[in-house]
């Protein structure tokens, strides 16, 4: 069974698609990130229950640390899976390395509420900010992302940070999933080191819900056939 990103874009009538990396700043720097994040939160729910059963086991939705620090995250969070019906084991929620520079305790609070909730909880892109392999044994995470640029730059130290995150997540029972999966050759090397779990653009790029069901048929089945048991340890975003 696969694991699916939700991701946000934009589709403006006048400029085109907006890039995330745009709009999602200026959200934040409005405040607007509250309600834009109780939307995705709201979407990301109602689709996940509409899709899964015996393929997706898990969708993942990026949460900004200014919506884990308002007030109101945890009700507005637990809303969104009641309304839905999804189950909360099916959801995980993906906060970036950032959390690190905030206050701990009271990050530490309201991840606990999360899983509390029965959701998982995940460190996105780690390895490229603030990042301390000492913090992930003090906050309550279950997923560990190692961000794309060590794989782009495999030759010139990646490999080595890459095998050390993957030996620290299995010795605090993390699971560990490397991200910027792009080729063929990068996916070999990748399990060399140990990976049972990546995503990247070499399984999917981002792509509409409604293609979703259609684009597993016609790639994620052979690739399974191809790889045998393997492949469903994959992760692809979407």
């Amino acid at each position: 069974m696969y694991s699916i990103d939700a991701l946000a874009r934009w589709e403006h009538s006048r400029l085109g698609v907006v890039s995330p990396g745009i709009f999602i700043p200026l959200a934040e720097k409005t405040d607007l990130i509250i309600p834009l994040g109780e939307w995705v939160l709201n979407r990301a729910c109602a689709d996940a229950k509409a899709l899964f059963g015996q393929i997706f086991r898990r969708m993942s939705v990026n949460v900004s640390v200014s919506q884990i620090l308002h007030r109101g995250f945890i009700g507005v969070l637990s809303q969104s899976i009641e309304n839905s019906g999804l189950e909360p084991a099916a959801l995980e929620l993906e906060v970036t390395e950032t959390v690190f520079a905030e206050d701990l305790e009271k990050i530490r609070a309201v991840l606990t509420a999360v899983r509390r909730l029965g959701l998982s909880v995940a460190i996105d892109d780690f390895g490229t900010g603030y990042s301390s392999l000492a913090y992930l044994g003090s906050l309550p995470v279950d997923t560990l992302k190692i961000d794309a640029v060590f794989v782009r730059n495999f030759d010139r130290g990646g490999e080595a940070i890459i095998g050390a995150a993957l030996a620290v997540a299995k010795k605090l029972r993390i699971e560990a999933i490397v991200e910027g999966i792009e080729t063929s050759d990068s996916l070999d090397k990748i399990r060399r080191l140990g990976a049972t779990k990546v995503q990247g653009y070499l399984f999917a790029r981002p792509m509409p819900v409604t293609t979703l069901m259609s684009w597993h048929s016609e790639f994620i089945e052979p690739l399974a056939r191809h790889m045998g048991h393997g492949a469903d340890r994959l992760s692809s975003p979407i």
